[in-house]
């Protein structure tokens, strides 16, 4: 687990701004802050309203978010469906967490960076420890399970759901 600190800059970066606005509120704050976070070229090919999550394990946002949230996050770790990793390493999988509970997601890149959707905002490049405060305090790191196995969980989640306990109905 990875700890990030609390900053002026990730405060700014939770500002609620347009999603059009975004990039232009990055580079205000880059003279004053010093930050490396960019806007993701070329943007990855998935719909606009695809979640962090979807993004980030490559599989449709099913259901306009019904299955592909929090829920189904807190699931693959409770069920023990993701292998944690000591790490960043490229290609992984990371997930913030505020006091254990999943805010958000992204991939490494080859440089070390995260690629992740910022709400329904446009993909961003940016160190693992420059994110809006909101997306937590901590990160975990896990090995990423493909899009095919991210489907595969995916479809034992929705098998699962109607059995679900109430520590994944109410996150």
């Amino acid at each position: 687990m990875l700890t990030l600190a609390d900053s002026d800059l990730r405060r700014k970066l939770d500002v609620g701004i347009f999603p059009n606005e975004h990039a232009g509120v990055l580079e205000d704050l880059r003279p004053m802050y010093g930050h490396s976070v960019r806007r993701a070229e070329p943007q990855p090919p998935l719909p606009q309203n695809d979640n962090c999550l979807s993004a980030a394990l490559g599989i449709p946002h099913f259901d306009n978010g019904q299955f592909t949230d929090a829920r189904f996050a807190h699931w693959m770790i409770h069920e023990r469906k993701l292998t944690p990793l000591p790490e960043p390493q490229p290609g992984a999988l990371v997930f913030y967490f505020e006091q254990e509970r999943w805010q958000h997601a992204g991939t490494i890149t080859s440089d070390g960076k995260v690629l992740s959707k910022w709400g329904s905002f446009m993909f961003f490049v940016h160190p693992w420890n420059e994110v809006p405060s909101s997306y937590g305090s901590t990160m975990e790191v896990y090995k990423h399970p493909g899009k095919d196995g991210a489907l595969e969980l995916f479809q034992q989640y929705v098998t699962a759901c109607a059995a679900l306990p109430g520590w994944a109905v109410s996150r």
